[in-house]
């Protein structure tokens, strides 16, 4: 009887949470500066592909911004 209580407890303190939460999406803020879709830097998110390690080491700017 304890142990169920136990687990009721546990159940409901994971439904309650569910309920309260919020869904987070992240903001691709530079694919929509750029008209790009994120794999254009992103092998998978958050590792960057050759493309996302040159637009960091540039100040997060493409190449042709500095004409």
């Amino acid at each position: 009887m304890r142990k169920l209580k136990s687990d009721g407890l546990i159940l409901g303190a994971l439904l309650i949470s569910l309920i309260l939460s919020q869904s987070a999406e992240a903001l691709p803020m530079w694919a929509r500066k750029y008209n790009a879709d994120c794999t254009m830097c992103h092998t998978m998110y958050p590792q960057l592909n050759s493309t996302g390690h040159r637009f960091r080491r540039l100040g997060y700017r493409m190449p042709d911004e500095f004409n």
